[in-house]
């Protein structure tokens, strides 16, 4: 009776893991909206609430060659990423209120040891391929630009 039991629980605790893991990898539908990095499109995810800043990038397994997230924060502060669950090598560039590009890092995938700061006050982050920013010549004091509806939840 007693090891029935104790299969019965084991094999209740394997599905209840397994329920539960999946929702850890579960796609979050984001708003996609087109800006500009200087005179260079890109297609981007909005990561405007706690929430979908939190979860960014996390799990995916491919970004396209010009896609990202724009983190939009509800006010200019030291941001710090760092790349967990994240499987992407991803650059990141850091804005300010005027839109000015303050620093770009390079970010190893899946890993937590290092983060990544902004340089200064800081309220947009931009996390695209790695690379992306080098390719498109786009550099510190760059300017970002963004449709009028896009704002902060």
């Amino acid at each position: 009776m007693f090891y029935k039991k104790l299969i019965l629980l084991v094999g209740l605790y394997f599905i209840l893991s397994v329920y539960f893991a999946s929702f850890s990898e579960e796609k979050i539908i984001n708003e996609v909206v087109t800006i500009l990095v200087d005179d260079k499109p890109l297609q981007v995810e909005i990561a405007n609430t706690p929430s979908k800043r939190q979860r960014g990038l996390m799990y995916r397994k491919s970004l396209k060659q010009n896609e990202g997230m724009l983190f939009i924060f509800p006010e200019a502060d030291y941001l710090s990423f760092w790349m967990k669950n994240t499987y992407i090598p991803l650059s990141i560039a850091f804005f300010n209120q005027d839109r000015r590009l303050i620093n770009i890092h390079e970010m190893k995938a899946n890993q937590t040891k290092e983060l990544y700061y902004s340089n200064e006050l800081a309220i947009y982050a931009l996390e695209v391929n790695q690379g992306w920013f080098s390719t498109n010549n786009i550099k510190e004091y760059s300017v970002l630009k963004l449709p009028k509806s896009i704002k902060v939840e």
